[in-house]
C-alpha cells in the first residue's frame, strides 16, 4: 500500500484486540465522514458535469483464525479494570472479555449485527 509521504494509513482496533487486551484498547466503528471541502468537491464536481459521483473506498480486515483460543492477556486486563474503574461510574458498562475461539466470537459479532439470525 502507498501512501503519500507524511502521511499513514488508519488503521483501526478490531474486535479481537479489544478482546485480547481485556478491554484496554476498544474496537473502532467504521464510518465515512463528510466536511465542508467535501461538499464544495461534490458541487464542483455536478456543475462540470464530467466525472461520475461515486466514491471509493478500500478496506484491509484481518482476523486470526476460527480455531484460536481468543482469551484476554492477564495484565492488560487488570490494566483495564483499573482504567475503567477511574474512567467509569456505571460497572454494568464494564465488558466481560471470556475466554472462547475465535470462530464463535465471529458468530457472536454477526449475531449482534443482524447479519446471521
Amino acid at each position: 500500500m502507498k501512501a503519500p509521504p507524511g502521511s499513514y494509513p488508519l488503521v483501526q482496533a478490531g474486535k479481537q484486540l479489544e478482546h485480547i487486551a481485556g478491554g484496554l484498547i476498544e474496537a473502532g466503528f467504521h464510518e465515512g465522514v463528510g466536511n465542508e471541502a467535501t461538499t464544495q468537491v461534490i458541487e464542483k464536481t455536478k456543475s462540470q458535469g464530467t466525472r461520475l459521483l461515486i466514491r471509493i473506498s478500500s478496506r484491509f480486515f484481518k482476523h486470526l483464525s476460527s480455531d484460536y483460543d481468543l482469551e484476554p492477556i492477564q495484565s492488560l486486563q487488570s490494566l483495564a479494570a483499573e482504567v475503567h474503574q477511574q474512567t467509569r461510574e456505571d460497572e454494568s458498562e464494564v465488558q466481560i472479555y471470556d475466554k472462547m475461539k475465535v470462530g464463535t466470537q465471529v458468530q457472536n459479532e454477526l449475531k449482534h449485527t443482524a447479519l446471521v439470525t
